[in-house]
């Protein structure tokens, strides 16, 4: 499903939030990627879930209307591919549940990345160090196994295709 010529990385939906709140120590990595997106060098995957997992942008729980519109408006961008949970995608997260310890959503994600051929998945899942969150999954779930990192941190800011 990736583009030869154009990178395919994978954002988690926290990834979406912090960009969108412009999270200040989180936006400078997400805007980068962004930036580069926008210039065509990559292409930002996700599943159809992240659409609803993306729900809030403030802390209380209502949406204003125009922070509803800037989520629906943000998705209609072409460099977000938003992919959609199929037969193969659950299977596949099933397996990942049973193997990896993952709850079921978040193994939604990494078949997601996996069946779009993403280099690396972006998240913030697990910053505290949980080796049962996302981030602690880096590396051992895939064949070849999916990178899973912070943004920023998955060689220089800019994808190295020799790496």
């Amino acid at each position: 499903m990736g583009n030869n010529n154009v990178e395919s990385i994978y954002w988690d939906s926290c990834v979406f939030i912090d960009g969108l709140r412009k999270t200040r120590s989180r936006w400078p990595q997400i805007a980068e990627l962004e930036s580069q997106a926008k210039g065509g060098k990559l292409a930002i995957f996700t599943s159809a879930l992240t659409i609803a997992e993306v729900v809030r942008l403030g802390t209380n729980n209502e949406l204003s209307e125009p922070e509803r519109q800037q989520i629906d408006s943000y998705f209609r961008h072409k460099f977000i591919r938003v992919v959609p949970v199929d037969r193969i995608v659950a299977r596949q997260a099933a397996e990942i549940v049973r193997n990896h310890r993952l709850k079921p959503p978040d193994a939604i994600h990494v078949a997601t990345a996996i069946r779009t051929e993403c280099r690396v998945f972006y998240t913030y899942d697990g910053d505290g160090g949980d080796a049962d969150k996302l981030l602690g999954k880096n590396g051992t779930i895939g064949s070849p196994a999916l990178p899973i990192k912070r943004p920023g941190e998955f060689g220089q800011m800019t994808l190295d295709v020799s790496e």
